[in-house]
């Protein structure tokens, strides 16, 4: 089933994400990818074993291999291509909703982000995080990691629409306060442009990290507000390209 059919807008502003839904479908399609929602986190760890070569192992926070998934609410975008039928495109998300007095920082600290049972870290693995954020981040909170583009398609740039429609399906099925996630200090400066996040933080070290080690990242972060305004940016640009090229169209057929 594609984007368009799964989606049920339950949040305001409904016409805006509608809109952005359909446009970011269609942005995919035109360019052989086709958009759909998962639940299936067997299916993207075996995709994610398929693809080592261009893609590191997931992260433990959304392995089957660490987690028993069906208990925690997240998916993960899939994008399949329309002449193969194989998985290209990846993004998953998952909700966190922390007890009371218990802060990102902490849940980095104890491992319980990313692990149902701690004692699966390895024996050399710990996390330091030494940022301001993750000790104020407490509640409800999304994380979206796990992103990859199959190398056949990383020149589509798929990556302006991949963290946002991930991020439009948490605030359309949750309505979290805060939208985070981690990426790698090497790739900081584009995934600042791609995910249109202008919060971030730096400070994540994670020794013995199961999936790429050493793993250095920064936090990013945005709030709903912040989320809206991106999504209706990018709607209203796609639709003045589209009004663009059909104009230029009429005129090459008038001519």
């Amino acid at each position: 089933m594609r984007l368009p059919d799964q989606v049920y807008i339950k949040r305001e502003p409904r016409a805006l994400l509608a809109d952005f839904f359909l446009t970011a479908d269609r942005y995919a399609a035109e360019r052989g990818v086709l958009l759909s929602i998962s639940a299936d986190f067997d299916e993207l760890l075996a995709v994610n074993r398929a693809n080592l070569d261009s893609w590191n192992p997931l992260i433990p926070s959304i392995s089957p291999e660490y987690n028993d998934m069906t208990r925690h609410q997240a998916f993960w975008l899939r994008g399949e291509s329309r002449e193969t039928g194989k998985v290209v495109l990846a993004r998953a998300c998952r909700l966190y909703d922390l007890p009371p007095g218990r802060t990102m920082h902490d849940g980095f600290a104890d491992f319980t982000l990313f692990y149902d049972d701690p004692t699966r870290a390895g024996p050399f693995e710990q996390i330091y995080s030494t940022g301001i954020a993750p000790r104020g981040i407490a509640g409800r909170f999304v994380m979206s990691v796990g992103g990859w583009h199959h190398p056949t398609i990383r020149k589509l740039n798929l990556s302006a629409i991949a963290p946002r429609v991930v991020r439009a399906w948490a605030h359309n099925e949750w309505a979290p306060p805060l939208f985070t996630s981690m990426v790698e200090d090497h790739m900081v400066e584009k995934a600042r442009i791609s995910y249109g996040m202008k919060n971030q933080e730096t400070g994540i070290n994670w020794p013995g990290c199961p999936f790429h080690d050493p793993f250095l990242a920064t936090l990013f972060w945005m709030t709903p507000t912040q989320l809206l305004e991106g999504l209706e940016k990018f709607t209203a640009e796609e639709e003045q390209k589209r009004v663009a090229v059909a104009s230029e169209r009429k005129r090459e057929i008038a001519a």
